[in-house]
């Protein structure tokens, strides 16, 4: 990892664990360095978390099926 851009781009395997030891080594060496890199590593795991979050809240009993009639009303409606 020589770039900044090499450190966007390959978050998402270093989060995933996908990058070789010599290349995750690399990457945790620059955001020891780079504030710009690690504020940007801490924003992109937050997002997952977050994300993470959002999928594991259950819908209300009935929401899929009050949103399918509503797509259809509005499709009957032309809109």
């Amino acid at each position: 990892m020589h770039t900044c851009e090499d450190m966007y781009n390959r978050a998402s395997a270093f989060h995933d664990g996908d990058l070789l030891p010599p290349e995750r080594e690399a990457y945790e060496h620059h955001l020891e360095v780079c504030p710009d890199c690690a504020n940007f590593y801490h924003s992109f795991r937050a997002t997952i978390d977050r994300a993470r979050d959002v999928l594991s809240v259950e819908p209300p009993p009935g929401l899929a099926e009050e949103l399918v009639r509503s797509v259809r009303e509005k499709l009957a409606k032309g809109a």
